[in-house]
């Protein structure tokens, strides 16, 4: 079986981190209840940039208790991390930034896998035949359901209708029963 996860909100604690660095390098005041972290965009891209250049995606911290879980997954299955991280908005920051999620990764006990990073999360998810799907961006989600075994890890960003809401990977039945 081929699992997907999604990274910042299903493995990493993003929002915790990013609202901080706003605050204390930009003095912009933040809700880390919201997905954007409440900020207009071109706010989140000076905070998000910055926060590659000064390395500070590697020090992200994991939910607790995801990453014993995903190594027992990957015991039996394929693990891939698929993530809408940008390469920066400032495209010189690409590599800088591949670097610091695998770097990431690593360093927080995951165990080795493909990281894709992909904006259209389904149609990545179809041609590379992934069985399911850990997410926490509701759009992402409802739009991957239909044809993909899908979990939603509930976060305050994320309310709205979903049946399959899990508060922890844990919670992740990885039966081929929805």
């Amino acid at each position: 079986m081929k699992i997907a996860l999604d990274i910042d909100g299903t493995l990493a604690n993003f929002s915790y981190t990013f609202c901080a660095v706003a605050w204390e390098a930009f003095g912009l005041m933040t809700r880390w209840k919201e997905i954007d972290c409440g900020l207009h965009i071109e706010q989140f891209k000076m905070v998000y940039d910055y926060m590659i250049r000064q390395n500070l995606f590697q020090h992200l911290k994991a939910y607790e208790g995801s990453a014993k879980v995903v190594q027992s997954w990957a015991k039996e299955h394929t693990v891939v991390y698929i993530t809408r991280r940008r390469p920066g908005h400032d495209l010189s920051l690409k590599d800088l930034h591949h670097h610091q999620t695998r770097f990431w990764l690593k360093n927080q006990g995951f165990p080795d896998g493909d990281v894709v990073f992909e904006q259209d999360k389904l149609k990545w998810c179809l041609a590379n035949k992934v069985d399911i799907l850990v997410e926490d961006y509701l759009p992402d989600v409802l739009k991957v359901a239909p044809h993909i075994k899908t979990f939603l890890v509930n976060r305050p960003w994320n309310a709205g209708d979903y049946p399959h809401r899990v508060n922890n990977l844990a919670e992740v039945s990885l039966d081929q029963d929805h």
